[in-house]
């Protein structure tokens, strides 16, 4: 997962205690205010570690109310590291030290509160350091780290595997994802990759009382080297799987898998090309509330795969509709939505290479019939790195983060910061009386509304819990008031209702 940021943006907020719990209700909308043709992108002097090989991972850690870094990949002397870098609220980011975490590269970092105390805790995966202080291709890390008080430490009793041998699942080359798989209002672990013995696998933990396990029923491609995004891809309210990436057979492959009551089931009526090497994401990038999926990588015959592909909902399937590799434009690497010029609808960045190895960084704008390269001069190309949407000194205009090598082989961590116009607050949702039964909650709201963005593209995140502010049974998609700085869309995505099996005693909540 290198970056899904669809639906960022303002929020408002709606709190009801007179059912006997705490339940809390955001609007998140695309950001949006006055038409903008340009927004031009200017290079911030952030101080930030220059990696390839990365990834990184917004999230507010210390949950002052702006977004912190996680960083990850292979510095200039050769070592992998991970860092995490404190926002001082403006956009100026420190590395704070007080975080230990194991240094990986060609891997992934995903934010996600698995144990629901309104904390984001940090996966992490990839190719480690040996002892001899050089990246080991056979060492594989696959690790959670808690948030303690605000400091990140590691949990050895994570990503257990089946019985007998309870083996843990170290790879590299990997990716890893949050979502709450079983709707239960509890983050669950998916991550896929190739162990230091040469196989590979797509492995999802359960949460299961705040201890990640894995489940073997699930029959998903194993792969390495590609991307895994969760979307309600159907509007079912459960989060569907597309992955894509080199199988076990060291063949390309893409998959969309459907999320039917907890069994991720291919469906085989969408046709994709089979690629590796690039990235997926999901957004709903014509609002009409279905989401849409962007794709990145190489094909068969080693051509750049870039192509956005729109949800027919009405026949089930993702139809092409625009090819962003057409005469030698395509690019394999990072991508990721987000509202660039602030007219309330997705546009798509994308870092990365082409078959003759130029490298470019692009900001394609959303015309509605059309996704045009924007002039963005200061925008430097990159390989084998990541892209990333992030607000991050809280103007509410997106700004852009992009690592990787460069084409004379240095490398590359550079923060652009948004000098446009910013986006304005919606109006909140009205959340209704929930329907308690003896197996789960179901929560209803009226739509949110706002002057430039049409209510269909409004994401919404809820959290509810036993204490006054908490968490404890649904945990918020996006934590605290950072989540008007594009950390991501909300954990209820655009629907207007959501069931959660989730037991809820009335009688005990606060």
């Amino acid at each position: 997962m290198k970056c899904l940021t669809k639906g960022e943006g303002a929020l408002r907020y709606v709190l009801r205690k007179s059912w006997g719990y705490t339940a809390l209700l955001c609007v998140v909308m695309i950001w949006s205010a006055v038409d903008a043709v340009a927004q031009p992108l200017t290079a911030k002097g952030a101080g930030i570690i220059n990696v390839r090989a990365s990834a990184v991972a917004w999230g507010d850690i210390d949950n002052d109310g702006d977004l912190d870094l996680a960083i990850a990949g292979l510095d200039g002397t050769g070592t992998a590291v991970t860092k995490i870098y404190k926002n001082d609220g403006a956009g100026g980011l420190t590395e704070d030290a007080t975080h230990a975490i194991t240094g990986v590269i060609w891997g992934d970092l995903a934010f996600g509160d698995f144990d629901n105390d309104g904390k984001l805790d940090l996966a992490i995966s990839g190719q480690g350091q040996s002892s001899n202080a050089s990246p080991d291709p056979a060492l594989g890390i696959s690790e959670v780290y808690r948030n303690v008080n605000g400091v990140l430490i590691r949990d050895p009793s994570q990503l257990i595997g089946p019985p007998p041998f309870f083996e843990v699942k170290l790879l590299r080359y990997s990716s890893v994802t949050w979502t709450d798989f079983t709707n239960d209002g509890k983050l669950d672990l998916l991550i896929a990759g190739i162990d230091g013995n040469g196989f590979v696998s797509t492995k999802l933990y359960i949460n299961q009382n705040n201890i990640l396990t894995e489940n073997s029923s699930q029959s998903v491609v194993a792969i390495r080297s590609g991307a895994l995004s969760w979307g309600d891809f159907d509007g079912d309210g459960l989060p569907d799987l597309a992955i894509m990436g080199l199988n076990e057979q060291g063949l390309r492959t893409t998959s969309i898998y459907i999320n039917n009551n907890g069994l991720l089931i291919e469906n085989t009526n969408i046709n994709l090309p089979d690629i590796y090497g690039g990235d997926m994401a999901w957004g709903d990038y014509d609002g009409d509330g279905n989401l849409d999926l962007a794709i990145s990588g190489w094909d068969e015959y080693w051509r750049p795969v870039l192509k956005i592909y729109r949800n027919n909902a009405l026949r089930g399937t993702l139809e092409e509709s625009f090819a962003l590799d057409a005469a030698g434009a395509g690019l394999v690497g990072s991508m990721a939505w987000g509202d660039y010029d602030s007219d309330g609808d997705l546009d798509l960045a994308v870092s990365g290479r082409n078959e003759l190895t130029a490298m470019a960084t692009r900001v394609y704008v959303n015309g509605g019939a059309t996704f045009t390269a924007a002039t963005e001069a200061a925008l430097i190309g990159e390989m084998n790195g990541t892209i990333a949407w992030v607000d991050a000194n809280g103007d509410r205009k997106l700004d852009l983060l992009v690592t990787g090598e460069k084409a004379d082989g240095s490398l590359l961590t550079q923060l652009y910061t948004n000098k446009g116009g910013a986006n304005t607050i919606p109006t909140a949702p009205a959340l209704s009386v929930p329907l308690v039964t003896s197996t789960g909650i179901t929560f209803r709201w009226v739509e949110g509304s706002d002057t430039e963005t049409s209510a269909a593209r409004l994401t919404y995140n809820l959290r509810l819990g036993t204490s006054s502010g908490g968490n404890e049974l649904i945990s918020a998609g996006v934590i605290g008031a950072a989540a008007n700085k594009g950390a991501g869309p909300g954990n209820i995505g655009q629907t207007l209702l959501k069931q959660f099996a989730v037991p809820v005693g009335v009688n005990s909540l606060f």
